[in-house]
Order: C-alpha cells, then sequence, then structure tokens
C-alpha cells in the first residue's frame, strides 16, 4: 500500500513540476532541474483495479470492532480516574494548612461518572457476534456489501454463534420454545396414519 502512494505520490509531483516554468533558484543563473518524467504506464500499473460499479466498503470485522469499542471503555475508565485522582491530590495540596472534610461535589461526579464507564467497560467486553450484527453492520449504508465483506472476516465460531443467534430467534418469534437440538418429528416419529385406521 505504501508502494502504491509512493508512486502515485512521485508521479503527482513529475507531473505538477513539468507544468511549472523553469525559473530561477535565487542563487544566480542556477536553474531548477528539470524531473524525470513519469511514463502513464507505470502509474496505471501502481493503481487498484476496481471493476466499474463495485462500491468499496470497508467494514471491521467482529474482532476489531470489539476491540475498538474496549479501548474506547478503557479510555474512558482511565481518563476518569485520573480526574479524580488530580482532584484528591489538587484538594490535599490546597488544604495542607486546614484541615477541612468538606465534600467535593465534582468529586462525587466523578465518581458516579466512574461507575458507568466501569459498567460501559464490563459491556464492551461482553459484546458478541449478534451486537455486531445488530449495532454495527445494519448500520452500514450499503449492507449487502458490508454483510458480504463481514461474512469473509468472520470465523467459524462468529458464524456458528451468529446462526445460533437467527436460529433462536426464528424459533422464539413464532412462538415455539422448541429447543435447538430438536426441530420437529421425522418421518420416522410420526405415526402411522394408516395403522391406525
Amino acid at each position: 500500500m505504501i508502494k502504491i502512494f509512493t508512486v502515485v505520490l512521485v508521479a503527482a509531483s513529475s507531473v505538477f513540476a513539468l507544468n511549472l516554468p523553469g525559473k530561477s533558484l535565487g542563487f544566480g543563473s542556477v536553474q531548477a532541474p528539470q524531473p524525470t518524467p513519469v511514463s502513464q504506464s507505470v502509474v496505471k500499473a501502481s493503481l487498484p483495479i476496481v471493476p466499474v460499479g463495485t462500491n468499496i466498503v470497508n467494514v471491521k470485522s467482529y474482532k476489531e470492532w470489539k476491540n475498538e469499542k474496549v479501548q474506547i471503555a478503557i479510555k474512558k475508565v482511565t481518563i476518569t480516574k485520573a480526574q479524580i485522582e488530580y482532584r484528591k491530590l489538587n484538594k490535599q495540596f490546597l488544604q495542607k494548612d486546614e484541615p477541612v472534610n468538606v465534600k467535593d461535589p465534582e468529586t462525587d461526579r466523578l465518581e458516579v461518572q466512574l461507575k458507568n464507564d466501569l459498567y460501559s467497560l464490563e459491556v464492551a467486553q461482553e459484546l458478541s457476534v449478534t451486537d455486531y450484527f445488530a449495532i454495527y453492520l445494519t448500520k452500514q449504508d450499503n449492507k449487502p456489501d458490508a454483510y458480504k465483506e463481514a461474512a469473509e472476516k468472520m470465523t467459524p465460531d462468529e458464524v456458528g454463534q451468529l446462526i445460533k443467534a437467527y436460529a433462536d430467534s426464528m424459533f422464539s418469534a413464532n412462538g415455539n420454545a422448541t429447543p435447538a437440538g430438536k426441530v420437529g418429528p421425522t418421518a420416522m416419529e410420526k405415526p402411522d396414519a394408516s395403522k391406525n385406521q
């Protein structure tokens, strides 16, 4: 990827430099050296080929998405803890001479915020594949392409979890409390109607 950007950058700067008139650099009559033109075939060969009508969708995998949510939650917890410590140390420093045990409403607010941040971290750590589908994938602009790309990035275990959740939701939506292991009677289990007559 870096090579592609480097070639495109060199090609663009070469084309830009070729279009500039030769000017003095301010050192007498020394002219700026003319860059060697890059052929169009080199530039074309370095660009990725994308079929016409293909939408490029960059969907995060389940692990990437969950890791991002966990990292954001950890960052919030860390910031809130640091703010609480700062207020406590600052209060201790300022009240060295006069010991006053006055409740600080801002510290109380931050402690409540810390509890909320810790809960959010717990929730982020427990995000499942179904959460990934419901919260992240359904919000994508081009859902069919996003679903395809996400499916390519899923592990067999993640696919199994998603299928199980789908099956469970299908049975609960139909009002059946049938366990996933046994969907219904098979042909062998059905009573023979002709024997009963």
